[in-house]
């Protein structure tokens, strides 16, 4: 049941903007004052929010810190979040083996933020509710092959990195931040 309206004309909304893509089938049932009722024939309605919302996928987006809220999941990139989407996503899980390149304008555009893990909270490398599209794809770990650390990055589990010089291996999931390099914490860094 979605509501009632009991003066003419007879109207109900309905707030799909964070509906599943999909087709939902609704029906109304009007009731007299006698109480007789009658249902009207059924209405599917076809939702297609944005270019993306999916259920499941390696990569998925929520709209609130620490993966809480509504979220999407996708396993490609898109080039626009759609309008429902769009500066909204607060955190976004990342599966082992894959990475996503968030971008702050549609059609990869603006500043980036690469994730190879989890981030409960965007704000932490300055890209809370700024996203408007993105790019996921599989990546493979190679720990023997060594990337240069840098700042506001996320690191998965045994991703390798060199820094000052040296080689260092990832103990935790994390995104980096200024102060965090490698040889100041070694509850993150593993030195080879």
């Amino acid at each position: 049941k979605l509501g009632e309206d009991s003066s003419a004309p007879y109207t109900q909304s309905l707030n799909l903007s964070s509906a599943d893509n999909g087709t939902l089938t609704l029906s109304a049932r009007a009731f007299d004052t006698a109480g007789n009722n009658a249902t009207s024939s059924v209405v599917n309605v076809s939702v297609n929010i944005g270019g993306v919302v999916n259920p499941t996928g390696p990569v998925c987006f929520y709209e609130n810190a620490n993966f809480g809220g509504e979220r999407f999941c996708s396993d490609k990139e898109s080039n626009w979040v759609g309008a429902v989407w769009n500066d909204r996503i607060s955190s976004v899980k990342v599966a082992s083996g894959y990475q996503v390149v968030l971008y702050q304008h549609t059609n990869f555009g603006g500043t980036t933020v690469k994730l190879t893990g989890d981030n409960a909270n965007l704000s932490n490398v300055g890209f809370d509710n700024v996203t408007s599209s993105f790019v996921v794809s599989k990546v493979i770990i190679d720990p023997g092959n060594s990337g240069t650390w840098a700042p506001n990055t996320s690191y998965s589990l045994g991703a390798a990195v060199t820094y000052g010089g040296l080689a260092y291996t990832c103990r935790q999931a994390h995104t980096s931040l200024l102060g965090w390099e490698p040889p100041n914490v070694p509850a993150l860094w593993l030195l080879k």
